[in-house]
Order: C-alpha cells, then sequence, then structure tokens
C-alpha cells in the first residue's frame, strides 16, 4: 500500500486524470468505544443496527468512519492534504475528550483511489469488448451502459461510449499512469 506522504499527486497534471477520491486508512491498534465517542464528538453518527461504526462528518474535510477496533478510514478526499487535515482534526477530537491515541499522518495508507479520464473521442464498446478480450471485460448493455475492464484483481476502468472513463482500485499514481498509458495504447 501506498503511504499517504508519498502520493505526488503532481505527476497527474499533465494527464487528463482527475482524482475523485481517495480513500485511505489508518490503524490504531487500540480498541474504542463508539457509544461514548458518539456521545462526545459533535457531527458524529452511530446507529450500531444499522452499520456498526462511527461515522465523522465535517464540511471541512473528508468523513472519517471509525471502527471498535481502531481503524480509521478517511472517504471523500481528493487531495493528500484533505486526508491528513480530516486525521488532525479527528486527533483534536479524541485529545478534546480525553482520548490519548496518537494519530500521526506518516502511517496513513492509501486503500483505493477513483479517479476519472475523458478521452477526445467516442468508443464503440462491441468492438471494444471483443479487442479487449472476454477474459478481461464485463460487457452487457441491457444492465449497464459501460464496459467493465479489468485490469488486474484489483484495477478497474469503466469505459463509456462517449469516451468517459472512470479508474478505480488503484494505490498509487504510477499504477493510474500506467493503466491510462495502456489504455492510450489500447484504444488507438
Amino acid at each position: 500500500m501506498t503511504n499517504i506522504d508519498d502520493l505526488n499527486l503532481e505527476k497527474l497534471t499533465n494527464s487528463k486524470v482527475q482524482i475523485q477520491n481517495i480513500a485511505a486508512m489508518i490503524d490504531l491498534d487500540v480498541e474504542l468505544d463508539l457509544p461514548y465517542l458518539h456521545s462526545q464528538i459533535k457531527g458524529s453518527a452511530y446507529d450500531p443496527e444499522n452499520y456498526p461504526s462511527l461515522v465523522f462528518r465535517s464540511n471541512e474535510h473528508p468523513t472519517v468512519i471509525i471502527t471498535r477496533t481502531g481503524k480509521l478510514l478517511f472517504a471523500g478526499g481528493k487531495t493528500a492534504d484533505e486526508i491528513i487535515r480530516a486525521s488532525k482534526s479527528i486527533s483534536r477530537e479524541f485529545k478534546d475528550i480525553g482520548l490519548d491515541v496518537a494519530i500521526n499522518p506518516k502511517n496513513i495508507s492509501i486503500n483505493n483511489i477513483v479517479c476519472s479520464y475523458n478521452l477526445t473521442f467516442d468508443l464503440d464498446l462491441d468492438q471494444l469488448s471483443i479487442q479487449l478480450g472476454l477474459e478481461n471485460i464485463e460487457y452487457e448493455p441491457e444492465q449497464f451502459p459501460g464496459l467493465v475492464y479489468r485490469i488486474d484483481t484489483n484495477s478497474v476502468v469503466l469505459l463509456f461510449s462517449s469516451g468517459k472513463t472512470i479508474l478505480t482500485g488503484f494505490q498509487s499514481v504510477s499504477e493510474i499512469l500506467s493503466a491510462v498509458d495502456e489504455l492510450d495504447k489500447i484504444l488507438r
């Protein structure tokens, strides 16, 4: 997994790739009392009947999902700085209620990066489904208007006839750029 500090988004500046969401995680390696945290942290939601984790939302940073086992999951960020800001915010919340838990942003790892990429041309998905090989794709236009192209076991590219693409399952910028290069070679 890529560490949050190693996420160099500047490399994407010259490409057509736009980050839509970064999902990250840190394991505090402590047991947390979620009902207590919920009662003390403003802006948190906890409904164990429907979802077993505490959700901390803010307009200022990505959502933080807190598990009983001490994992903090960050979702909704578009930059490493946003994720780090969220970790500092929840760290302050913990400190304000007397919970002595060290959250070191250097220990945050990237779980998933979701990007969009817009090709400058339309795609014939029927033809593309044959070209990419049936073992790597899922294409059922009656069910879903896009073609699902599996680059590997974790990484997926959704291709739409308009040329719009969604890339998901990546953990580093280099993986994203490699996938975009591969797509460009295949599609041109």
